[in-house]
């Protein structure tokens, strides 16, 4: 375990940037959704996303690396955001993979987009640039999805062989 940690410190780092990221674009879902309910699932498991890697990494900075002891509702919120994350990346991860095994799709995409906004066709962005770009985008996604599956287990061993860092709130208030 101890020869996981440097692996563990530096996905931690890249989860934590790209949470700064999917923040925006979370909250931007976020506005989308409100004159769109059923975009709130999807909202809903990126926050849940962001909210995993923000904890998880407090966990590790101040309890693994420094001591602290926590109360055990950190333990709650790190484990419950973790089983929304995984389900996130499994569904992201799976979509994005299924989407660049059929590179069909994303050409079938970009004709909707021009379809829908034909001022899009005027921004000189090609049908294949838009196809690398955005099957850029969606690996780069799959390999964000691996390392929070990844992060999320290694976080699962940790928490488990970690149990004296965390108190039931009466023993951390006295």
């Amino acid at each position: 375990m101890k020869n996981l940690m440097p692996v563990y410190r530096v996905v931690s780092y890249v989860l934590l940037a790209a949470a700064a990221f999917l923040s925006i674009a979370d909250l931007i879902g976020l506005l989308v959704s409100l004159a769109n309910p059923s975009g709130f699932l999807g909202v809903f498991m990126l926050t849940g996303a962001i909210i995993y890697t923000i904890s998880s990494f407090y966990f590790y900075n101040q309890g693994i690396q420094k001591g602290r002891v926590f109360k055990k509702s950190l333990r709650d919120w790190i484990r419950v955001n973790a089983f929304v994350s995984i389900a996130f990346a499994l569904i992201s991860g799976i979509q994005s993979g299924l989407f660049l095994s059929q590179p069909k799709h994303i050409a079938d995409y970009y004709r909707e987009v021009v379809r829908m906004q034909p001022s899009y066709a005027s921004t000189g962005i090609t049908q294949a640039s838009f196809t690398n770009m955005f099957s850029g985008v969606l690996v780069a996604f799959v390999v964000y999805c691996i390392l929070l599956l990844a992060h999320i287990a290694i976080t699962f061993v940790m928490l488990k062989s970690n149990t004296q860092l965390f108190k039931r709130e009466a023993d951390t208030a006295a």
